[in-house]
């Protein structure tokens, strides 16, 4: 009888290790084809304009991102430097504001496939199981926050590489270069990322255990690592005297802040379970073990969607990046621990597929929820007069007017003016109470009329109106 254990060589038990090799291939393609399906949709449908993200659209459309938003964040620059620069290039260079608009969303959107691909040349040959590990961040991690515009993505995306390329180093110019990089981008991506920090060097110790030859090079890279830690740790010095970022990050790293996770999107407690289950039972080897994971925890994701429907909230994919970087240590801890075998095939079939069912059930329902949002709106702002139309009035204009909404009451000035396929634009939704907030003063917005040149005037006025009721400055 032929054993199960994978690392049996493949000249002993021809086609037993490819055929497990399948299943890991099989089941990193089939996590891609959801987590990719699910951003693709999120980009076509404008939803990474939500929360957030209508603001960070409309100041490239004005062009003018560094100025109104990014240099209060010289800490997260990288995010600037990898998703807003090159739209921000684009809109000076000709590009019109809504395409800038989307180029944006659309690099953002593929943030966590990015990640992986800088994997690929990172990893040996040998060891190219272990692209399962980034495979179910993206699907368990990532698009946890589908759509939101948080830093934490490009946190997510850019751990993958910079821990493989400590943990695999090699002394080539190229694979050294490619992981500074890596870990420059991890850096400067996202404060959160401290939690996971450690990791680095832990894996490039056990690389320096493996291989006399590679130590040089990684002592290098660890000097470099030195450097780039300092640099961030003074650009946060910068960043932290903002009151508006310190108050934010309270909020996220508090007891009270992680309840609101778990409240607002309970799903992330099926993922946890399910990714603990995964460590558990992942590298064995025996009949019973793979098929507790191959079917147990598809059966886990199965029975929590018939047991549980989430409310759709607008901050269930805000908050949820306290989650993600709490979690991503965990997964990074996971990739050391049992880096050096080969996961079950059957095993990482079955958690993608509890990955994918809970994934599919969350988001699709966010979608449908944006998408009843959307349509309201781009059908008032594109007809009628130029006017504030109230968000109230909105609300009640849905498919399914009682159902809970997506709203993000200050930014809906924005998400008026950015929402692909809504042109002319001749109002504005917004909530017109007096102490409603506005992130602009108006002695900023003849500056902001001047460059977006894709809304009417009489709109622009009627924004300029609105913005300066309540920061005259």
């Amino acid at each position: 009888m032929i054993p199960l254990a994978e690392s049996t060589p493949a000249a002993a038990f021809p086609g037993y290790p490819a055929e497990i090799d399948r299943l890991r291939r099989l089941a990193m393609l089939l996590g891609l084809a959801v987590a990719g399906g699910l951003a693709g949709a999120a980009w076509a449908t404008g939803l990474v304009l939500y929360a957030d993200g209508a603001l960070f659209s409309f100041i490239i459309g004005v062009d003018a991102p560094w100025r109104l938003v990014w240099h209060i964040m010289p800490a997260r620059i990288a995010v600037y430097l990898v998703t807003v620069a090159p739209a921000a290039l684009a809109r000076e260079a000709g590009l019109s504001g809504p395409a800038a608009m989307q180029l944006y969303q659309l690099l953002f959107s593929g943030l966590p496939f990015f990640g992986l691909a800088a994997c690929v040349p990172l990893v040996p040959r040998e060891r190219r199981f272990q692209l399962l590990f980034p495979t179910v961040s993206v699907l368990a991690l990532s698009t946890s926050a589908l759509g939101y515009p948080s830093e934490t993505m490009l946190t997510l995306a850019s751990f993958w590489p910079a821990l493989l390329g400590h943990r695999h180093a090699r002394g080539t110019a190229g694979s050294l270069a490619l992981t500074l990089v890596c870990t420059a981008i991890f850096l400067f991506s996202h404060p959160g990322m401290v939690f996971a920090l450690p990791l680095l060097p832990l894996a490039a110790l056990l690389r320096w255990r493996e291989d006399v030859a590679e130590r040089r090079a990684l002592a290098g890279l660890l000097a470099l690592d030195a450097l780039l830690v300092a640099l961030w740790a003074w650009r946060l010095s910068v960043e932290m005297s903002d009151p508006g970022i310190i108050q934010s990050g309270q909020r996220m790293w508090s007891f009270t802040g992680l309840e609101e996770v778990v409240t607002l999107q309970p799903a992330i407690l099926a993922v946890l379970i399910a990714l603990l289950l995964w460590a558990a039972l992942g590298w064995r080897r025996d009949r019973t073990g793979q098929a507790l994971a191959l079917v147990g925890l598809p059966v886990l994701a199965l029975l929590f969607g018939l047991l549980h429907r989430e409310a759709v909230t607008p901050e269930s994919h805000y908050y949820i990046r306290t989650a993600l970087v709490f979690m991503l240590p965990m997964l990074g801890g996971l990739a050391l621990w049992r880096g050096r075998a080969a996961p079950s095939g059957a095993a990482a079939l079955g958690l993608i597929a509890a990955l994918a069912g809970l994934q599919l059930q969350h988001n699709l329902v966010f979608l449908d929820a944006w998408l009843d949002y959307r349509d309201s709106l781009a059908a008032a702002v594109s007809a009628g007069p130029p006017r504030i139309v109230p968000l109230q009035e909105i609300l009640e204009s849905r498919a399914q007017p009682a159902a809970r909404s997506i709203a993000w009451s200050w930014g809906q000035p924005y998400l008026s003016l950015t929402l692909p396929g809504a042109a002319p634009y001749r109002a504005i939704v917004a909530d017109p109470a007096p102490g409603s907030y506005s992130p602009f003063q108006c002695s900023e917005m003849p500056e902001i009329v001047a460059h977006a040149d894709w809304v009417p005037a009489e709109t622009l006025a009627v924004l300029k109106d609105y913005v300066c009721a309540r920061r005259p400055g």
